[in-house]
């Protein structure tokens, strides 16, 4: 049996307005949902990265070509698009 954590989550309007706005039309839940993917994408950003490539990305390589560090930007924000809008 895997671990679970059960966490009950109040999103007071006044003190976080936009998350408040993003998730009081959605159902209960698919809100639950949500907030998961929400997390996961507040995780991503605290590490800075996205395990988006097969192969393990060297920090400060001196072969990385600006191009390519925009090209791995881009997908990334293309993953956090899809983990928030669902696009």
């Amino acid at each position: 049996m895997s671990k679970k954590l059960r966490i009950t989550l109040f999103i007071d309007e006044d003190s976080m307005p936009e998350l408040y706005r993003e998730l009081a039309n959605i159902p209960p839940r698919a809100r639950a949902v949500r907030c998961r993917h929400l997390a996961m994408v507040g995780l991503v950003a605290l590490k800075g990265d996205l395990p988006l490539d097969r192969e393990p990305r060297q920090e400060n390589s001196p072969t990385t070509k600006p191009e390519e560090e925009d090209a791995r930007r881009a997908r990334i924000q293309k993953v956090a698009n899809k983990l928030l809008f669902g696009d």
